[in-house]
């Protein structure tokens, strides 16, 4: 099942896979809301990062949401929908072994 602990854990290594697409990007913050959708165990979420005002589109969110995707999350966002949840991370706390095998894990999705 889909949980909060699950997409922190996933956005983390997504904001590890987009801070090496993007080196020149440090201390990257990524927001998640999620919403219930009508498939069991599934979130629709929603992705901004926070590199200098809190944005909804650019090539860091479009990166982590193609990172998001291959990962299996939907973006069939209901707009009037209520929001089940939020997450904010930042790959800060990872350690270089865990961004190594985080960067690992997308390129093993075919990211490139």
């Amino acid at each position: 099942m889909l949980n909060e602990d699950k997409l922190e854990d996933d956005l983390t290594h997504v904001a590890a896979w987009c801070e090496y697409q993007f080196p020149h990007i440090e201390n990257l913050n990524l927001f998640a809301a999620a919403q219930k959708t009508p498939v069991p165990d599934q979130l629709a979420v929603a992705v901004a990062d926070t590199l200098r005002t809190t944005k909804l589109d650019g090539p860091v969110v479009a990166e982590a949401r193609r990172a998001l995707i291959a990962l299996g999350y939907s973006f069939d966002w209901i707009k009037s929908g209520d929001i089940y949840f939020m997450v904010q991370v930042s790959a800060q706390e990872l350690s270089a072994h865990e961004r190594m095998q985080a960067i690992a894990i997308f390129k093993g999705l075919g990211l490139t």
